[in-house]
């Protein structure tokens, strides 16, 4: 048996990223004579406007349509699965490639492989050696038939075409699915706004190159298109969009393999910082990658998207999100309130989603409109405050929030809405095991720190002693829960620290029960009181269970009334 680590392409999410850690993993293999291996999830996906928005789920071909059977069985991995983390990203960043050699290993076979750049994260892995052998490592892939006729295909088109440049606007999910629209991360450094690529574009045509235009959105391609040649008819026959440059027909993923490889050609590639799309497409053809970010300062870029931001016949989606990418320059501009608050608010106008609402909600707090953004709490049904707290405390759907979008929410008990959105921040980062504290691993603390702070928290154990009645209910969890909650809620104050009150006083019961099972001194009981304060107690426990679809805000907002209003008819 060989001590030789197995280097594995594991990646799982789109064609770009998947491909580059296969070649990655191609490379170190071919480098130091290891093994090397690949993983591949056959995942399906939904495009968007009837297929006129390709998603790159759907686009992703299945293992065998584009791999031949030679390679799948030579290199598959059917043993190992895939993983979105690999840790040499940390533990070798800036050191040598060779400690790869070393043991100990990532896992005990061996390595998964990263998608990034090898020549930016070791210190010994030169540029313009990479580069070329990462383009060998392709050539020497075994594609499927229907793959290399494809590539058949571009090769006899780019005859036709000549040389050009190529710019990928990437879109697709980030501006059209209802659960990733604006999020900010992705907006700011993966998706690229059209009126950027139109600057670039008229650069280029006045240089006089020919410019191929290449997006998941083909309604953009077409939008763009003719607003270029309609600035200048000139332009009509230097500027290409893929969808007239292959032939109708194609399935999704020979319509993606197309596009990659045909941008390949191109003597330049623009695209948006972290497109895994166009960076691949760079390693096919070893050519020259631009990243927009970097290519035009944040001053610039701003010039340009007022500039080009309003052209006809782009889709609301598309330009929804021009806005909020304005409202993201304008901030890291430290542009006025107004302006960046007008932002904000055509991009909502343009497409309502709960992504924008949370950075409006939170540009609101950073400057102080709390009357503002209690109201626009209160006017929320359940649906639409179980939906905004979802995508804040769900790392998969909006990675990278900035502490600060957190943070606004703890401005104290006067504002009851606002505070029970802290609330439900707080009971998030108190819960060690809630993914979130996976996601945001320095945040815990200091939300910690916050809510106790601004709800007075330490006061808050400073609770009621319960009265001296039966012994059921003192060993009772859901009396004890719902006698806490009626106390607490006498006023707003003991309402905002009840949570802590709750997580208290239950860690407590757990620890007398406990002792009362040692001390044979624990009774069952099946025949519980109906009380109110054992309703509110079950309704809270029944809340916990189901935390994540939104168990809490229906207790606040709909349980608790139901049982006042029951328990007092009751009364009567």
């Amino acid at each position: 048996m060989t001590n030789k680590p197995l280097i594995l392409g594991g990646r799982d999410d789109g064609f770009g990223e998947r491909m580059r850690a296969i070649l990655n993993a191609m490379y170190v293999a071919k480098k130091f004579d290891l093994e090397f291996g690949f993983v591949w999830r056959d995942i399906d996906g939904e495009n968007f406007l009837d297929g006129k928005v390709k998603s790159p789920l759907k686009a992703l071909p299945y293992m065998h349509e584009l791999f031949s059977d030679k390679f799948i069985s030579r290199y598959f991995r059917a043993d190992l699965t895939y993983s979105y983390l690999t840790p040499i990203l940390n533990t070798h960043h800036k050191k040598s490639i060779t400690n790869l050699l070393k043991l100990p290993y990532e896992r005990d076979w061996g390595w998964y492989m990263t998608q990034g750049d090898l020549d930016t994260w070791f210190n010994d892995v030169e540029h313009l050696e990479y580069r070329k052998c990462i383009a060998s490592c392709f050539k020497s892939i075994e594609f499927s038939d229907a793959v290399n006729a494809i590539f058949k295909k571009v090769d006899l088109k780019i005859k036709d075409l000549g040389d050009f440049v190529a710019l990928h606007i990437r879109s697709g999910e980030t501006v059209y699915d209802e659960l990733y629209i604006n999020m900010w991360w992705h907006c700011r450094y993966k998706i690229s706004p059209y009126p950027i690529n139109i600057a670039v574009v008229l650069e280029e045509l006045k240089r006089g190159n020919n410019v191929v235009l290449f997006s998941d959105d083909f309604t953009l391609l077409e939008s763009v298109k003719k607003y270029l040649v309609n600035s200048n008819p000139n332009f009509k026959s230097r500027i290409f969009i893929t969808t007239e440059l292959k032939e109708s027909g194609l399935r999704d993923f020979e319509d993606m393999i197309f596009d990659v490889y045909l941008m390949s050609k191109a003597e330049r590639i623009y695209c948006s910082w972290t497109t895994g799309f166009a960076r691949l497409a760079c390693y096919i053809g070893n050519n020259k990658i631009i990243s927009l970010p970097e290519y035009y300062s944040v001053s610039k870029t701003y010039e340009l998207m007022i500039k080009f931001i309003d052209i006809d016949e782009i889709n609301p989606h598309q330009a929804a999100f021009s806005y909020f990418f304005l409202y993201i320059l304008a901030k890291e501009l430290n542009l006025p309130f107004d302006m960046k608050l007008s932002y904000l608010k055509r991009s909502f106008e343009l497409h309502e989603n709960y992504n924008t609402k949370i950075f409006l909600l939170d540009l609101l707090l950073e400057y102080h409109q709390f009357e503002e953004v209690d109201l626009m709490i209160e006017q929320m049904n359940l649906e639409e405050k179980k939906n905004c707290l979802t995508l804040l405390l769900n790392y998969n759907l909006n990675p990278t929030l900035p502490f600060h979008i957190f943070k606004h929410y703890f401005v104290g008990a006067s504002y009851k809405n606002i505070s029970r959105f802290a609330f439900e921040i707080f009971l998030a980062f108190n819960d060690e095991g809630h993914g979130v504290n996976a996601y945001y691993p320095g945040f815990r603390s200091l939300i910690l720190d916050l809510f106790y702070s601004v709800f007075n928290g330490p006061k808050c154990l400073q609770i009621a002693q319960k009265p001296n009645i039966d012994v059921y209910k003192r060993h009772s969890l859901a009396y004890t829960l719902g006698y806490a909650m009626i106390e607490n809620s006498k006023s707003l104050w003991g309402y905002i620290r009840m949570p802590y009150v709750l997580s208290y006083l239950k860690e407590q019961h757990i620890k007398e029960t406990d002792l009362l099972r040692k001390e044979k001194r624990y009774y069952e009981f099946y025949n519980e009181a109906h009380t109110l304060s054992v309703e509110l107690g079950k309704a809270l426990m029944r809340a916990h269970k189901i935390w994540y679809k939104g168990g809490y805000l229906r207790l606040i907002f709909v349980d608790i009334p139901i049982i006042k209003k029951e328990f007092l008819k009751g009364k009567k």
